[in-house]
């Protein structure tokens, strides 16, 4: 195989640690957080009181 066939091979770029951590900070960095879903259920009553028929 020649020597420029080698260099155009087709290959994946090593997997960097740091970056993928660094880009991950910065997108939830860039996210708004709204109220805690759980914290809402809980504040609400379990049960909704039965309707009394007349």
């Amino acid at each position: 195989m020649s020597e420029k066939l080698k260099k155009n091979k087709l290959t994946k770029p090593p997997f960097d640690r740091k970056k993928f951590v660094e880009e991950l900070r910065r997108h939830r960095a860039s996210m708004k957080m709204g109220t805690s879903v759980m914290n809402e259920v809980r504040s609400e009553p379990r049960y909704e009181p039965a309707l009394k028929s007349t």
